[in-house]
């Protein structure tokens, strides 16, 4: 019988590269990823460490994260999938390339719901969808005040 073995992350050889943009690109052309998704991840990580003054990611962490998410819908104005793009580059960086756990991954509030002031993401699906219209374009009962 064939047993396929799945490859952790420990299972990944060292990085060769000191600075953590050379270490993200080498752990995605390690990986086989598209060229268009090195981009994508690298502009997301240079977006991300700009947004904290040049911080090293691996001194960052929850906050800083939220913040950064929170930034992109909030000041940028982004779309949901630009948004999805960074959560990813930033998920990949954290556990393919620093090998930083995420245990609190899970509480980083959803930028949407946060900006339109929603306790529920159940609240924030129904303006978006519901209403067939973006979230750029939902307005909050929080706007009025």
């Amino acid at each position: 019988m064939n047993s396929i073995k799945i490859r952790r992350k420990t299972d990944y050889p060292p990085l060769a590269s000191v600075r953590p943009l050379d270490q993200l690109r080498e752990r995605i052309r390690y990986k086989h990823y598209s060229l268009s998704t090195e981009k994508i991840y690298v502009y997301g990580m240079r977006a991300f460490v700009h947004f904290h003054k040049l911080r090293h990611p691996r001194a960052m962490g929850k906050p800083e994260v939220e913040a950064f998410l929170i930034g992109l819908v909030a000041e940028r104005q982004v779309s949901a999938s630009t948004h999805w793009q960074a959560l990813s580059a930033l998920l990949f960086l954290y556990g393919e390339v620093l090998s930083v756990e995420l245990p609190w991954l899970d509480e980083v509030g959803r930028p949407w719901q946060v900006v339109l002031g929603h306790a529920d993401v159940k609240t924030t699906m129904i303006y978006t969808h519901v209403l067939k219209v973006g979230g750029a374009g939902v307005r909050s009962p929080l706007d009025v005040l």
